[in-house]
């Protein structure tokens, strides 16, 4: 402030006030201008994900026709196969009936017994799930009070032990089933192992020198038998009586 002159305060704070407000104003022009710069983006932050759900529902859309299709083809190729199938298995049916009615007269009935067989003919699982339904009741508790459940409860304590004694005595007999069965088979092994040696054939060579001390004589003597042989049990355990054994050759074919 120079000396001598006249302060005008009001001056002051007026151009204080007019540097303020510009600087506010430059705030808010600044301020709405990164707003709306914002807003642009969000607005296209939000065209650009309406764009890819729009994009992923049409692949989605065009994948599940793709599905669709696959599935469509899928099942017309397994029902032509099965078309197929029935159609060559019918096929074969009357090619076996046919064969069947041209030999003869007297097979004119064994056709139908044929066919009575197969229809009467179950499964392991038709039998297992036949005697299943059998052997299930209903249990039929809603109107019982507690003597006929105490009762319910005991018939079937007791259906259960019966069975499990079934099973058990099942069990057993399968146990032994399988040592007769393997016990037949060991002995029939045995059996065969027998016949085959019968018809085995031993060649026996052997030689001894006749007499005492000194040899004086040297015989030999060449044996072919087939066993079994009356002679040749005797004739592999004898002993010479006064001679020497000189050399014994056994040839043995045993059986494989």
């Amino acid at each position: 402030i120079p000396e001598g002159e006249r302060v005008d305060f009001d001056d002051i704070h007026r151009k204080r006030m007019e540097k303020d407000l510009l600087e506010l104003q430059t705030l808010i022009d600044v301020h709405f201008e990164q707003r709306k710069r914002e807003e642009e983006e969000l607005i296209g932050l939000k065209e650009r994900i309406e764009n890819r759900r729009a994009d992923r529902a049409e692949q989605q859309r065009v994948r599940a026709e793709k599905e669709r299709e696959r599935q469509a083809r899928i099942a017309e190729e397994r029902h032509r196969k099965e078309e197929e199938e029935a159609k060559k298995r019918a096929d074969d049916e009357a090619k076996k009936k046919k064969v069947l009615s041209n030999m003869g007269a007297h097979f004119g009935g064994f056709l139908a017994k044929v066919e009575q067989r197969r229809g009467k003919r179950q499964t392991a699982r038709e039998i297992k799930k036949k005697t299943l339904a059998e052997r299930h009741t209903p249990l039929d508790i809603e109107n019982l009070r507690e003597d006929g459940l105490r009762a319910r409860a005991k018939e079937m304590s007791e259906q259960i032990y019966q069975l499990e004694s079934e099973k058990f005595d099942l069990t057993e007999k399968m146990k032994r089933q399988k040592y007769e069965v393997s016990f037949k088979a060991n002995y029939l092994g045995m059996c065969h192992y027998k016949v085959k040696a019968r018809w085995k054939c031993l060649t026996i060579a052997y030689g001894f020198t006749v007499g005492s001390g000194k040899p004086r004589q040297t015989l030999t003597h060449f044996y072919e038998v087939e066993y079994p042989s009356i002679h040749f049990l005797p004739l592999v355990r004898c002993r010479v009586v006064g001679a020497a054994i000189r050399a014994t050759q056994i040839t043995l074919y045993q059986p494989r």
